[in-house]
């Protein structure tokens, strides 16, 4: 049988030190709840966690020719992310965001539609954009999601999609209707409007908008804001004094302050809706717990 990478398979008994091993075991739910203490003193070994270069890995045990960059942590993991990227491709910078997450304790699976390929002009990456085949796309999206669900290596208990423009609105509809999905960031991506899909969502999503944005306008967003709320979803928005596209650095709109700001609440957001505390091992004096 093979078992995670860290020893703890999903919701599959763990031992808890010497006194326990024989007759108590407790799944990860219950770990959660003796770590909340950790949480609460706002340190968990996850967050000290230094990240570590990601690398690409083949889909192919799912069916899928395609190839995804995955970055572990170094210490069991609290969630599963897949990421989503905008008409720049899987660039360096979102390899490094990959890694910079999973030093804060999550397997982050990041797609790549452009198979290595990294356009170089906004003319390139309007092209590269124009190409993608967005069945294939989706298709893509839920491999990544299948193998943080499904493969035996990872096993996560929560799993979050994030997206950047384009991506955002992939991200999107790969949620709708997809209960394996606990949380969607959306960063400045198209939207959908109708309320009776919005009500697919299995999990609360956290907008985030630039108020200089002339693609997704704020209108655009007040529109889905109200979609949002009609169909019951919880939502959150962050907007900014920004353009379409700051977080992206090969973006000529890129706002490091804003990109910044933005990265400290989606960080807040991740360890409402997709962190699950794990807790150091418990051990009891000999002969206790028997």
């Amino acid at each position: 049988m093979v078992q995670s990478l860290w020893q703890c398979p999903r919701k599959r008994p763990l031992a808890l030190g010497a006194g326990f091993h024989n007759n108590i075991g407790v799944n990860r739910r219950t770990l959660c709840a003796m770590g909340l203490v950790l949480c609460l003193c706002g340190t968990t070994r996850a967050q000290s966690a230094n990240p570590a270069a990601g690398k690409m890995e083949s889909l192919a045990h799912l069916g899928s020719v395609e190839k995804v960059y995955v970055s572990l942590p170094v210490v069991p993991p609290v969630g599963g992310l897949v990421l989503v990227h905008d008409w720049w491709g899987l660039t360096g910078a979102l390899a490094k965001t990959a890694d910079a997450l999973a030093g804060e304790g999550y397997i982050v699976v990041a797609v790549d539609f452009y198979d290595r390929k990294v356009p170089k002009t906004t003319a390139e990456a309007q092209v590269s954009m124009s190409e993608i085949n967005r069945p294939g796309a989706l298709r893509i999206i839920h491999s990544a999601i299948r193998l943080l669900h499904e493969d035996r290596r990872f096993q996560v208990e929560k799993i979050g999609i994030i997206g950047w423009s384009m991506g955002a609105g992939l991200a999107l509809e790969s949620a709708i209707g997809n209960p394996n999905i606990d949380a969607c960031v959306l960063y400045y991506g198209p939207v959908v409007l109708d309320e009776d899909r919005l009500r697919q969502l299995h999990g609360p999503v956290l907008g985030i908008y630039g108020t200089r944005d002339t693609w997704i306008t704020p209108e655009i967003t007040g529109s889905f804001r109200k979609a949002l709320r009609a169909a019951g979803v919880q939502f959150e928005f962050l907007e900014l004094d920004a353009p379409h596209m700051f977080a992206t650095p090969a973006s000529a709109d890129y706002d490091a302050k804003a990109t910044a700001r933005a990265r400290l609440r989606v960080s807040s957001f991740l360890k409402k809706n997709v962190f699950v505390v794990i807790a150091p091992p418990v051990r009891l004096p000999p002969g206790r717990g028997r």
